[in-house]
């Protein structure tokens, strides 16, 4: 079992975590008080991992690599501006945001998913990088950074595993 593969597993699924949880929290932040608000990153993310872990086949690299780049750009906008737009705007464009980075997340995941002996291992992986992304973001971030910057850090994050992922696919 290649170690290489499991380091990956853990990053992505660590980042999507964090993308669930410091998009909630600009969510919470910037748009005043709605009941169930965090309803909508949750089902994000929960819809993203059932689609991509349905079919491998439902997930198009090409395509969500470019949707996440436009991604990216608004959420550097969102960041610095997003408080500027009202309440419906920005649910739609952070929503948009999460849905494009837990496509990558969870399609690159179910790509590097190992043969049916090994699964045990790929979900215990992807657990932790769950558990390793949700205590980053709540228990060091808050001392790390005085705003929601994990939110940035996350969304630079992906963007260089899109391209160590694509570097690595050219190698091949």
């Amino acid at each position: 079992m290649s170690k290489k593969p499991n380091v990956l597993w853990i990053i992505l699924s660590a980042t999507s975590s964090i993308m669930l949880i410091a998009t909630t929290q600009m969510i919470s932040t910037n748009i005043p008080p709605m009941p169930l608000v965090w309803v909508m990153p949750l089902a994000i993310y929960l819809v993203t991992f059932s689609y991509t872990f349905a079919n491998k086949n439902n997930y198009n690299r090409s395509v969500w690599v470019y949707a996440f780049i436009l991604s990216a750009f608004a959420g550097l906008i969102m960041y610095f501006l997003g408080s500027q737009f009202n309440a419906v705007s920005q649910i739609i464009i952070y929503s948009f945001i999460l849905f494009t980075g837990c496509m990558i997340c969870h399609g690159e995941l179910r790509e590097l998913a190992p043969q049916s002996t090994l699964l045990t291992h790929f979900y215990l992986y992807i657990a932790l990088g769950g558990a390793l992304g949700s205590l980053f973001t709540t228990l060091l971030a808050p001392v790390l950074f005085e705003q929601i910057t994990e939110y940035i850090v996350s969304l630079a994050v992906l963007l260089t595993l899109i391209s160590y992922i694509q570097i690595t696919k050219l190698k091949k």
